[in-house]
């Protein structure tokens, strides 16, 4: 499994699954949080999948590794595979 950490907080990104905001018709700009544990943070079974939901769907400004989760071992995002024709 793999988990993405923020290089400088160190903490781990997690999914908080809200998509539609309190009034129910605009959706949540970023829903998304930092956690301090990795088994809190949102996991993804494939680097390919964590690489793209970082690429894609987080914070652009801040700098991200992924984390395999049983090793320890930390992989810098790359470019997206699914790019927009």
């Amino acid at each position: 499994m793999y988990a993405i950490k923020n290089v400088e907080t160190g903490k781990f990104a997690k999914h908080t699954g809200e998509t539609i905001n309190n009034e129910g018709y605009q959706y949540v700009e970023y829903p998304w949080k930092l956690v301090d544990s990795i088994d809190a943070a949102q996991q993804y079974t494939t680097l390919e999948q964590a690489n793209e939901i970082t690429f894609w769907h987080l914070d652009h400004y801040r700098n991200w590794l992924i984390v395999d989760t049983e090793t320890g071992e930390e992989y810098k995002k790359k470019t997206g595979k699914y790019l927009p024709v």
